[in-house]
């Protein structure tokens, strides 16, 4: 069983620090049942405080805690920082027995995950100095001139980066939160409890991911970074791997390894990662008919196109249309 705990600050959101545990809890009973598999819980999750008294929370709102940071267990396999509050990133002399923790379990090596308004509060630890990191849209240019030794990457909402994941905030937190749980376990649990969680997607429904799996960005390969952001930007084209790997100085067989190692698929299973969210999100934003987005996404088969689309996602693009389009009478 996996270790999760989730420091508990005053003025913390309430909303990020319990979409934590719910997330990680969601993998026991909750899961099994709606499943209907059997099993055990497949994580420990835990609230942590200073004297271990209660959090409170912005907006009055009130959260248990069930550990103090006496009781913290010597190994833990997730470090959790959940929003804090704006007003309450003070410096480390009010900070420091939060920030004493967050040193000694990265010293460790144990993995932590922040969320936006969170990673100004990590970086007085100095753990970010010289590091890649993200946060919140309205705090980058504070950050950058408070903490100018951290990499800061205000475009990307995700980060990685010495066992830290950095997270912009609001939704985008729980993207990072199932990310991190197939990594801890496997990338078939994370997703079936994602469908669980997400408002319209039940068991074979087939929503698909709320995002394009930031986590494919979590890797060290710069080179396979320049090629993943060509991808995105060129998926319409008709593709020649050999010639890619050549415009980005690689072997063909270099490319394909380093690109498998860096994100878990090979380059032509990427390529239909990103055409099939950008059709999704065709069909849930605009009224082209079929035919058009099967173009404009890089096939020239409907039909093709069709079948691997309910193949991946369970329904079929005008079902899909049908459920999700927020514009249909335009």
């Amino acid at each position: 069983m996996k270790t999760i705990v989730i420091l508990g600050f005053e003025t913390s959101l309430a909303s990020p620090l319990v979409a934590a545990v719910d997330t990680f809890r969601l993998s026991g009973s909750h899961y099994k049942e709606i499943y209907g598999e059997s099993g055990n819980q497949e994580f420990s999750v835990s609230i942590a405080t200073e004297n271990g008294c209660p959090v409170q929370c912005a907006n009055k709102i009130t959260i248990d805690a069930h550990l103090s940071f006496r009781d913290l267990p010597s190994h833990i396999d997730l470090l959790v920082i959940p929003t804090v509050c704006k007003k309450y990133v003070k410096g480390k002399s009010v900070n420091q027995p939060y920030l004493n923790v967050i040193e000694k379990f990265h010293k460790l090596g144990t993995p932590i995950a922040v969320n936006d308004f969170s990673v100004p509060f990590v970086a007085e630890t100095g753990i970010l100095d010289n590091k890649i990191a993200t946060t919140h849209w309205s705090y980058i240019d504070e950050f950058t001139s408070h903490f100018p030794l951290v990499k800061l990457n205000g475009q990307q909402l995700m980060t990685y980066d010495n066992n830290i994941y950095c997270c912009a905030g609001g939704l985008i937190w729980n993207d990072l939160l199932f990310e991190i749980m197939s990594r801890l376990s496997t990338r078939e649990l994370a997703k079936k409890s994602e469908k669980i969680v997400m408002t319209g997607r039940k068991k074979q429904q087939g929503m698909g991911s709320t995002s394009f799996s930031f986590g494919r960005y979590f890797h060290d390969d710069h080179s396979i970074f320049e090629v993943q952001h060509w991808l995105e930007e060129n998926y319409s084209e008709n593709m020649c791997f050999k010639e890619v790997a050549k415009n980005f100085n690689m072997s063909q067989r270099n490319f394909y390894r380093r690109f498998r190692c860096a994100t878990g698929e090979t380059p032509s299973e990427y390529l239909k990662s990103i055409r099939l969210h950008i059709s999704k999100d065709l069909l849930q934003h605009t009224n082209n008919r079929i035919d058009i987005v099967t173009r404009l996404v890089g096939y020239d088969d409907t039909s093709s196109f069709s079948k691997l689309f309910k193949k991946t996602e369970g329904i079929t693009p005008k079902e899909y249309r049908e459920r999700y389009n927020l514009y249909p009478h335009i």
